[in-house]
């Protein structure tokens, strides 16, 4: 939850790729590979040095956040079972791609 109340603080998240997570990498923050220690610290250096991209990325950040609610998160599995009922939704996969952003 950590990542999910930085964002929401408006602040842009440095994470690991296999953090499961709403960050999208370049726009509300970074994802880096585990271990890669000299991303890391780029990421770091680039956010403390671009003043106005810290700012953006922040915005968007705390707007993309905004948009995981429980009444947000309601809406969309109410959509999801509707779209499963009707058939339109043939496979797993389409049922992932519907979850994402």
């Amino acid at each position: 939850m950590a990542m999910q109340e930085a964002m929401a603080s408006g602040l842009p998240c440095i994470v690991t790729t296999n953090v499961g997570c709403t960050l999208r990498d370049g726009i509300e923050g970074f994802s880096i590979p585990v271990g890669d220690v000299d991303a890391l610290k780029d990421c770091i250096l680039r956010l403390y040095r671009d003043i106005e991209l810290r700012r953006a990325m922040g915005l968007v950040a705390r707007a993309r956040a905004e948009q995981f609610n429980w009444q947000e998160y309601g809406r969309r599995l109410a959509l999801m079972y509707r779209k499963i009922i009707s058939g339109e939704l043939e496979s797993a996969t389409d049922i992932l791609d519907m979850t994402e952003l």
